[in-house]
Order: structure tokens, then sequence, then C-alpha cells
């Protein structure tokens, strides 16, 4: 769960959970009707909407340990590259560049 938190972060799991109430209550209100399978597909929609986030943030993560990968390797061969090639750090993006 502490990873859940971590990447939806709180508000998209308070919406969630907000979602899951009013639909609760929209349930025992209005009972089984066309209304309610609105509100079922609102709060479907509210989950998919996280779960694409969730799966958004994954996989930022695992690019960004990727291209820390390159980076080390193009760090480990600048020395024996014969034409000169260097890796340099780009401060304005946090991104790197081949010079």
């Amino acid at each position: 769960m502490k990873q859940l938190i971590q990447h939806l972060g709180a508000g998209s799991i308070g919406i969630l959970a907000i979602t899951l109430v009013l639909f609760m209550i929209a349930l025992f209100l209005k009972g089984f009707s066309k209304e309610l399978l609105i509100e079922a597909a609102v709060f479907l929609v509210s989950v998919k909407i996280i779960m694409a986030t969730y799966r958004n943030s994954l996989d930022s993560k695992l690019i960004l340990t990727r291209l820390d990968t390159i980076e080390k390797l193009l760090n480990q061969h600048e020395s024996d590259s014969p034409h000169g090639i260097t890796w340099e750090k780009n401060d304005t993006n946090n991104h790197g560049g081949l010079s």
C-alpha cells in the first residue's frame, strides 16, 4: 500500500475514496436503476484514470533507470573513445547529451 501511495499520491487515492463513497450512497438512495449504472460508469472511469497514472509512474521510473545505465556506459567508454566523443550533463533539463 505504501508503494501505491508513493506512485499515485494521496490526492488520487482520496479522489478514489470519495468516488467510492458517493457510489455507495447512490446505491442506497437510488437502488438498482439506470442512474446507478451511470454512477458505476463514473466510478470505473475514475479507477481507470488512476490505474493509468500508476502505470505511467512505474514506466517513468523504469525509463529513468535505463537512462542512468546508458549514461554510466557512455561515461565508461568516454576515455576509450578515439574520436573524442564525450558525455556532458545538460543542467537545464537534467538530461545528458553527446558532444
